[in-house]
């Protein structure tokens, strides 16, 4: 892709283009497709001076609008001051803008992006969108675009009078002659033996007649429109003349060959029809032999049969590829003649994508598929090598593609289309694209659809990356850096030199795209819309091989045909009649989608995904067939099976009739016995009922007369209780330290006196006799005894044993005469003395309260004791009778769940005698009907399975 030969015209637009650039002319280039217009003019604008010059250069389409063309140029300059733009101070941007007269005219003729660029080179300068005017220095304008004419733009007088046009012709034949011979002849000087080398001008020779003869027979039509063939076409047929080593060319038909195949690679795959096909067959024959002097038939007598004559359909046979040995490193491209070892290698290739792949393929690898995975194949091993895939739906595109792509070890990119895919997410799905062939140096397939087609734009930046590898501002400033940066890194690792400059680093960035991105485009011819696209986006036609999926051939159908239906049960015999029904239904089919198309100018579209759904509708079909019948039998059998039961089961109820009609006698006799029994027992149960229940109305007035003492014990006991309890928690309170804080008094107040004397005539302790130092009379001393009790450790704790319950009149007496009317006998002023005697002084207080109530409660008592007792005898009475009801009324209940029982049985016996009678009858009338169509349906079963096996 980098030689370039130069020629005659080739120095004449060298030296009109450097005249025009040295003098600040604009340059147009006028020409047709394929003269090296943009070859030319790139290759002169990358070799000049880097520091002086920089190129910009733009593709325009049928798409690109004023505004596009806008930002791609500011996008190169830089702002020199307020309203002023131009490249870098000291230099001068180149712009080249490829296919000038491609944007599509507007309503009134006029083309914008022309319009904008004639009012640059017009007045200097052109506008913001906010009318504000940007001045462009220092750009200089260069242009190429092909003829006008045949659905080429003409353009606007305003602009071409600016224009120094160059007008470009096509190359005669002396000129490709020189330079493909140039070309042939620098490869074929690798090694190759001399009666192969001697072959270079008779293959260029042999290709221009080719190229010639279809640009006269085989021209666009609107069914027709991508018929256009340029000197691209014919330097691809060179190119894969290139792609087989000289180790394994060593025979001169081989090599013919392979130009016969290169050459039907190019311009046979594009065809439509037959009648196409075969005007090239006899094209190519013709001139193999008036080139090579080779007769067709002697060179590719390996594809023809015995005692047959060479067609067009023998050619099918010719291969040529690279995958033969997978694990081979490098691959060579040499020609295919075992076609089982063929067929092999694509299964074994297919079985390796399905393992890794995460959508496995279900194909089927007959001819017809082989042949274009073979096509695309060859073009993904070529540099800058893409592919246009057109035909229906389902006839292989995709999955050809995908094959062919995992068969080059390369990775498939596929964008996910989903309802808010817009630009945005496009253009990031093309930088990771980019980026991946450009800075990971891998190859990448990018697999795209029409169906995929959401914006035309899409389309507008395929073509741009079809014819230049980029899509103008794509990156912003700070992934550009990073692109660089690799690139530098990448150009140290590859070992090749390349400038430091940013321009000489995004060209090599460039370079490794082109080499390592493939665009595998699949397109529908069903409409307009491909017709329309390949007119708005030549490049879809120019830079990529094409390879039309015509109709599946007959062996492609009954390949299909076998190996869908070959997982069914079917014997093979009648496979093979399936099979050929199944062909002749789809092409009679086509046939009247021709016809109907003859006669109402509308086109019926029979494809392939419509012969696999009259298979499988076949098969579910045969499926649903042979179910029914299936069933059908089953159900014959099985009523077979039910009659001869069924007879059986006549007797069998008969005679279970019979055995049933005693038993329910016995039932009824033995359930009106106990019906007596149970009236006889109920009436002894009840009188029982009423005695029970007369003395339970007794116990009853006994044990609230018993309850109402009871509480009347409680409610006085509730006055002393209280008192009690705090009695004993005023002791609770008292220490060891508090006694003998009171012992210790040598003279104790009055009222601790007067405390510990009450405790001591509660304990019973006679007091002291001694003279009253007063009176001199005898008196009783209680404080030595008190000094006694009070020295007693189990002091506290016998005054809480005290037995409350049977404290001595007398002592009570004395309490209640003594001590109670004493004015000091109160807690709250022995308190003052001493907090040990406070708490005595409850104490007392609290036995006093105690013995009083108790003394009232005792006789209460006992009358509850007697009223207890008098209701315990008449519980015990009571129980006795209830439990004599008890066993009366268990009886009783024996005897009606024996009648219930009874009862049941004879319902169960009288339900078994009616089922038994009504199956009996339905039994009889159904043998009588099922015999009269017993041989019904053996005369229907047996149609069935007849017309099944027919």
């Amino acid at each position: 892709s980098e030689l370039i030969i130069q020629t005659n015209d080739s120095c004449f637009q060298r030296f009109f283009l450097k005249t025009c650039l040295d003098n600040d002319l604009p340059i147009l280039f006028v020409g047709p497709t394929g003269t090296g217009k943009t070859a030319i003019v790139l290759d002169h604008l990358l070799n000049l001076p880097k520091e002086k010059y920089l190129p910009n250069v733009i593709n325009f389409s049928a798409r690109t609008s004023s505004v596009m063309t806008q930002e791609m140029v500011m996008a190169k300059l830089d702002k020199r001051r307020r309203g002023v733009f131009g490249p870098s101070m000291g230099k001068k941007c180149v712009l080249f803008i490829d296919d000038v007269g491609m944007p599509q005219k507007e309503t009134w003729g006029a083309q914008p992006p022309v319009e904008l660029l004639r009012q640059w080179i017009d007045h200097g300068h052109w506008y913001e969108k906010d009318t504000s005017t940007l001045y462009l220095v220092d750009l200089m304008f260069v242009g190429a675009m092909g003829v006008p004419g045949g659905g080429r733009n003409e353009i606007t007088d305003r602009f071409l009078r600016h224009m120094q046009i160059i007008g470009l012709d096509s190359f005669d034949d002396n000129t490709l002659t020189k330079i493909f011979s140039t070309i042939l002849e620098w490869h074929f000087a690798k090694g190759y033996v001399e009666p192969v080398a001697r072959l270079s001008k008779f293959c260029v020779s042999g290709t221009i007649e080719v190229y010639k003869e279809a640009t006269l027979n085989f021209l666009p039509t609107p069914s027709k429109s991508h018929y256009t063939f340029s000197l691209r076409d014919f330097s691809r047929v060179i190119n894969g003349l290139l792609l087989t080593p000289p180790q394994k060319m060593d025979d001169p038909d081989k090599f013919i060959r392979l130009w016969i195949h290169e050459t039907y690679r190019v311009f046979h795959d594009r065809l439509i029809d037959d009648a196409d096909r075969v005007k090239l067959f006899d094209i190519v024959k013709k001139a193999t032999y008036q080139n090579f002097r080779q007769p067709m038939e002697k060179v590719c007598a390996n594809l023809v049969g015995e005692e047959e004559t060479l067609g067009p359909q023998h050619l099918r046979n010719l291969f040529y590829g690279n995958y033969m040995e997978p694990d081979a490193d490098p691959k060579h491209y040499d020609e295919i003649l075992d076609m089982e070892d063929l067929i092999e290698k694509m299964e074994y290739y297919l079985g390796e994508y399905n393992m890794l792949s995460k959508s496995p393929m279900n194909l089927v690898m007959f001819k017809f598929a082989i042949e274009h995975v073979s096509r695309v194949s060859r073009v993904l091993t070529q540099p800058n090598g893409n592919v246009l895939l057109v035909g229906i739906g389902g006839s292989g595109r995709h999955s050809s593609a995908k094959l062919a792509a995992s068969m080059a070890e390369s990775t498939i990119f596929e964008i996910e289309i989903g309802r808010t895919y817009g630009i945005s997410d496009w253009r990031e799905d093309l930088k990771r694209l980019l980026l991946k062939a450009g800075c990971d140096g891998k190859p990448i397939v990018f697999l795209f659809g029409d169906t995929q087609i959401k914006d035309e734009m899409f389309v507008e930046d395929i073509n741009t990356i079809l014819n230049t590898a980029d899509v103008p501002n794509l990156y912003q400033p700070d992934e550009k850096a990073e692109i660089l940066e690799k690139m530098q890194a990448a150009s140290k690792d590859s070992g090749k030199k390349v400038d430091s400059t940013p321009l000489a680093l995004y060209n090599f960035f460039i370079e490794r795209v082109r080499n390592n991105l493939h665009v595998a485009l699949c397109m529908s011819p069903i409409g307009d819309s491909f017709r329309v696209r390949c007119r708005m986006f030549p490049s879809l036609i120019n830079c990529c091989t094409i390879d039309w999926f015509q109709t599946w051939p007959d062996d492609a159908l009954e390949r299909v045909a076998n190996m869908f239906l070959s997982q069914t049960d079917i014997n093979p015999e009648m496979i093979e009649l399936c099979v050929s029904i199944c062909k002749h239904f789809h092409v009679t089919v086509q046939e009247a989608s021709q016809i109907f198309f003859r006669e109402q100018k509308r086109k019926t579209y029979i494809t392939p995904t419509s012969y696999l759904e009259l298979i499988q509708t076949f098969k579910t079909l045969y499926a649903l067939k042979v179910d029914q019948i299936t069933l059908q039998r089953n159900r014959y059998e099985t009523g077979l099976e039910k009659l001869d039961f069924a007879a059986g089961q006549v007797g069998l109820m008969q005679d279970e009739l019979t055995a049933l009609q005693p038993k329910l006698i016995v039932a009824s006799e033995k359930t009106e016995k106990l019906m007596v029994k149970i009236e006889q027992d109920t009436v002894k149960v009840e009188k029982q009922k009423e005695i029970v229940g007369a003395d339970e109305a007794l116990a009853n007035e006994a044990a609230a007369a018993a309850q109402a003492i009871k509480d009347d014990c409680e409610s006085d006991l509730s006055e002393a209780i209280p008192a009690l309890e705090a009695a004993v928690e005023a002791l609770d309170t008292l220490k060891p330290a508090d006694i003998t804080v009171v012992k210790s008094m040598k003279n104790p107040p009055s009222g601790v006196k007067l405390v510990m004397e009450a405790i001591c005539v509660m304990k019973q302790m006679k007091p002291e006799r001694k003279p009253d130092l007063t009176t001199g009379r005898m008196v009783e001393d209680y404080w030595g005894p008190s000094v006694k009790l009070l020295g007693d450790m189990k002091f506290l704790e016998n005054l809480k044993a005290y037995d409350k319950d049977n404290i001595p009149a007398p002592v009570m007496k004395r309490i209640r005469e003594r001590f109670m009317p004493d004015r000091e006998f109160d807690p709250d002023r022995i308190k003052s003395v001493s907090t040990a005697c406070e708490g005595l002084c409850k104490w007392v207080r609290a036995m006093e309260v105690y013995d009083r109530v108790i003394k009232i409660v005792a006789p209460k008592k006992a009358r509850l004791a007697e009223a207890e007792a008098e209701l315990a005898t008449q519980m015990d009475t009571l129980n006795a009778k209830r439990a004599e009801l008890q066993i009366v009324a268990d009886k009783l209940q024996a005897l009606n769940d024996e009648f219930a029982a009874e009862t049941k049985k004879k319902k169960d016996l009288e339900d078994e005698i009616n089922l038994c009678s009504q199956k009996l009858d339905r039994a009889e009338s159904s043998l009588v009907v099922w015999v009269a169509r017993k041989q019904d349906g053996l005369k229907q079963l047996l149609l069935c399975m007849v017309c099944w096996v027919t």
